[in-house]
């Protein structure tokens, strides 16, 4: 544990278990080494931090005497909010005051002069006497259990709780400010995720996430807090996120869901009263009768809780349609954390008429890069690019913002001009003569991508929709683009790198093409395909260094030989099983430098000797590095929702040059005559919504039909009991033109396929039916969502799709087989795929984990022989674990059949 006195400019860290006198030298030095730079922060071997441009997504926020105090990334920004016209006037550049956490800021609470921050790793306090420049006092870095997240902090008198999802609540002693001090941590029961807090009296109030469940402890003695008492809505594993408390009643949000009302009179047995459900509800505050909530997708709703047992809706604020988080309402102002759309100010006076008085966009999630001389560009996670002035590196300045729709999934740069992908959107062009003037000159051209490389008169583009194909758009008059050619091969979400003049590397990780292809692009309006490298293999980024290509797929920076482009050669390969996944690489003078996590995102590697690749350095960074670009000295790596950082290395280690590319011609078809260009695109059919990155579930009371799936956090644990659920019934087939059923063998105990309706079964999170693939008739059950095709939503998720009894009574050798279809990361630590069983209504146990990804039907077949007799249930549980890697398509179940060849049933 770790706490920093800031006034003293000193650092403390306790140390345990120093076993031998050997090890004392060298922790004599580290030690030494962080008392003379308590500030630096470093990696391994001289990859050291330059600077940091922390600006990312808003999750909470609050206001005191006119002064807005706005989590942003890992930075707390101050803007003056103190009138109407101050507020007309706000923009992103005119914010009063910022000073960086070093950790992914997840909520804010305040008491008199003082404000706390909850942090993912990190619990700061600041001292806000002067309101408009905050000084921080210390922070503490908690010791808490590995992946852990600190979520909320509320203070009572000398104390501060934590809700640190995965370890429980935390009590720092805040009774000296310059040292705070953990004095007490309480796990709670079930997945221990506690979201949200509250203070009210002696007890503090949690919603925890994934057991659907409200705590009650008492901190009478706030050194030794207990549990008082609890309360769930059902037995089901949704998640309760926010709380607040007035009188003797809690109301609680239940995510995705609606508010529910709790007579917490008894705290020892709370007792639900009331709920007003069909709101995609988060966080929730209470003022005078009313209760704000925030809701995902709209703003929030000003519900009347003067008649606790009978709630309704009196407002509602809109026009912000993203993921909505924190909210902190006023007697004038209603203050929204938008997350990636930054956060937004109602004005409220008349609460049945909020109107929208400002919306301050946020560098929301850092996802491509790009640097020329002293700017670095940034693809966002929503809706642009920021220019940022980076002419003194250790403080970098957001200087420009470029508004349009979609995730800047990749950028590149030629000359004067910027070009990104916009995922669900397509190709923009920037004019960036002028960077402090940037002039958006097409905007969400063509079909979806996401991916973009500039060469000459023409950029290549990654076409994922309508048609997976690699695009070439003439680019000679930048203002009119138009598609010359698409190549249909199936690649999707790829990065792009150019080898030489003559050809065009694209790594693909997705669609039915993943590998490393060489395009010849001689005709560069006519890409012609010369050879795939790991065919099957999904790699995510490729670099070019001399005669070498680099590239990451997996845990796996590999090297291969590009002299001959119609063979290319694997040279060298490295692996970090289990540490360390790639995401983007780039490659400089014979060192490469490779982005990824979940551990050591930033790796510098000598690639000197491709056939020997050395680790230089690492450097860990607090979200995932999503891209990484090497620029005159300097490695840029975005980490996501906790900005860019600006790195160096100088490990002792001289690059030497790699000699200038000259690849042997590969045989190639006679190029082409280059196409007319087309003078009217194509529009692109039934397009993604332009203003709502985020996939937007549907609304839907409780229970809600599989066809309108809600995520739900995270699943029951492996081989733990759990309640038994109350998840969505599988309830709503669509009609099969004259389906053709699956044979049904003789012997056979149970059959179910989707074209038979619920039959019993039950879903929750994403499963529903489709007809996006089967096996027989014309559907099946799918983990995944409609809007994009995948089962990326933005957050860590799970869903179970569970039976009805089954029994087996008579049988003696039954056996269990299903047809499944998957896309989803290979690494089995994440996106689990776990088929699980219960016997008389026991615990789930796991009878298998499907761990390879398979882009083809296959029949999976378990010997239940053990469980003959008995009554049986059985469950398909997904479980993304965290909120990375998810866009891929997910995965189908068909035909499921349990048969026993002993026995013959008889009609």
């Amino acid at each position: 544990m770790k706490y920093v006195d800031i006034n003293h400019e000193k650092i403390f860290r306790y140390v345990r278990n120093i076993i031998t006198s050997s090890y004392k030298p060298i922790l004599f030095g580290l030690l030494l080494m962080f008392f003379i730079m308590p500030q630096m922060s470093i990696g391994s071997a001289g990859v050291q931090k330059i600077g940091h441009m922390g600006n990312g997504n808003s999750f909470d926020l609050v206001e005191a005497n006119g002064y807005l105090y706005v989590g942003q990334g890992t930075e707390i920004r101050v803007y003056d909010a103190s009138s109407d016209s101050k507020i007309s006037q706000l923009s992103w550049k005119n914010y009063k005051f910022k000073t960086d956490t070093g950790s992914l800021v997840r909520g804010l609470d305040l008491k008199s002069n003082y404000l706390y921050v909850a942090s993912t790793k990190r619990f700061t306090i600041l001292d806000i006497s002067n309101p408009a420049t905050p000084a921080v006092v210390s922070y503490i870095e908690p010791s808490i259990v590995k992946g852990a997240e600190i979520r909320d902090v509320k203070v009572k008198d000398n104390y501060a709780f934590l809700a640190a999802s995965g370890a429980g609540i935390l009590v720092i002693d805040i009774s000296n400010k310059k040292k705070p001090a953990l004095v007490a941590t309480l796990k709670l029961g079930g997945y221990n995720r506690p979201w949200r807090l509250t203070v009210s009296g002696n007890y503090l109030y949690t919603a925890v996430g994934s057991d659907n469940r409200l705590y009650v402890i008492d901190i009478t003695n706030p050194a030794n807090p207990s549990i008082k008492g609890s309360w769930s809505a059902n037995a089901g594993t949704n998640t309760f996120s926010g709380v607040a408390v007035k009188g003797k009643y809690a109301y609680v949000t239940e995510y995705h869901n609606g508010v529910h009302v709790v007579d917490i009179s008894n705290p020892a047995k709370p007792a639900g009263v009331a709920k007003l459900m069909g709101m995609d509800a988060n966080d929730i505050k209470i003022l005078g009768n009313y209760a704000y909530v925030s809701v995902r997708y709209q703003g929030f709703n000003i519900i009347d809780i003067s008649n606790p047992t009978s709630i309704k809706i009196v407002g509602k604020g809109a026009d912000i349609p993203g993921y909505i988080e924190g909210i902190f309402p006023t007697s004038k102002y209603t203050f929204l954390a938008a997350e990636s759309k930054g956060f937004g100010i109602y004005s409220t006076s008349d609460i049945t008429k909020p109107k929208l008085a400002a919306q301050i966009p946020v560098v929301g999630g850092s996802h491509s890069i790009a640097v020329k001389g002293n700017y670095m560009y940034i693809g966002a996670h929503n809706d642009g690019v920021w220019v940022i002035d980076i002419s003194n590196p250790a403080n970098p300045v957001e200087v420009a913002y470029v508004k349009y729709a979609g995730r800047s999934e990749d950028i590149d740069i030629q000359g004067n001009y910027l070009f990104t992908a916009a995922d669900w959107g397509g190709l923009n062009i920037i004019d960036i003569s002028s960077p402090t003037n940037p002039v958006l000159l097409v905007k969400d051209y063509g079909d979806h991508i996401d991916g973009v490389i500039a060469d000459g008169n023409y950029v290549y583009t990654s076409v994922y929709y309508p048609q997976k194909s690699l695009g070439a758009v003439s680019i000679t008059n930048p203002s009119k683009p138009a598609y010359v050619s698409k190549t249909e091969i199936g690649i999707s979400l790829s990065k792009f790198a150019k080898y030489g003049q003559k050809y065009l590397l694209v790594a693909s990780p997705g669609g039915s093409s993943k590998g490393l292809h060489i395009f010849d692009v001689s005709n560069k309006a006519k890409p012609v395909r010369v050879s795939t490298f790991g065919s099957g293999t999904a790699y995510r980024d490729v670099a070019v260094n001399g005669n070498t290509a680099v590239a990451v797929t997996g845990n796996d920076v590999v090297t291969i030989d590009l002299s001959n482009a119609a063979n290319p050669k694997l040279i060298g390969k490295v692996s970090y099983s289990g540490a360390w996944s790639g995401r983007s690489v780039d490659a400089y003078n014979n060192i490469a430098y490779a982005a990824g996590g979940p551990n050591g995102h930033v790796r510098v590697l000598d690639i000197k000797n491709p056939s020997s690749i050395k680790l230089l350095g690492t450097f860990d960074l607090p979200d995932y590095a999503g891209d990484i670009v090497y620029s005159n000295g300097k490695i840029f790596a975005a980490a996501d929702k906790a900005g860019v950082y600006i790195l160096s290395y100088n490990g002792g280690y001289t690059p030497t040059p790699a000699p200038t590319p000259k690849p042997t011609p590969a045989p190639t078809p006679e190029p082409a005559p280059e196409p007319t260009p087309e003078l009217t695109p194509q529009p692109t059919p039934t397009p993604a919504p332009i203003d709502t990155p985020e996939p937007t579930p549907e609304p839907t009371p409780t229970p809600t039909p599989i066809d309108t799936p809600e995520p739900t956090p995270i699943p029951t644990p492996i081989d733990t009991p759990e309640p038994t659920p109350t998840p969505t019934p599988i309830d709503t087939p669509m009609p099969a033109p004259m389906p053709t059923p699956a044979p049904t063998p003789p012997g056979t105990i149970y059959h179910f396929s989707a074209e038979s309706g619920k039959a019993g079964w039950r879903a929750s999170g994403l499963w529903h039916i489709s007809s996006n693939r089967y096996t027989s008739g014309n559907y099946s059950i799918w983990y995944g969502s409609k809007s994009t095709k995948t089962y990326d939503i933005g957050i860590a998720h799970s869903g179970n799709m569970i039976s009805p009894e089954i029994d087996l009574k008579g049988s003696r050798q039954p056996k269990l087989s299903f047809w499944s279809w998957y896309q989803t990361e290979p690494n089995i630590n994440y996106d689990k795929k776990l088929l699980q069983i219960s016997v008389n209504n026991g615990a789930w146990r796991t009878l298998k984990q499907l761990n390879h990804t398979k882009e083809n039907w296959v029949k999976e077949s378990i010997d239940l022989s053990g469980y003959a007799g008995n009554k049986i249930r059985i469950r398909f549980v997904f479980n993304t674990v965290d909120a990375n890697y998810n866009k891929y398509e997910g995965w189908y179940v068909d035909d499921i059949m349990i048969v026993d060849d002993t026995i013959v049933k008889k009609g």
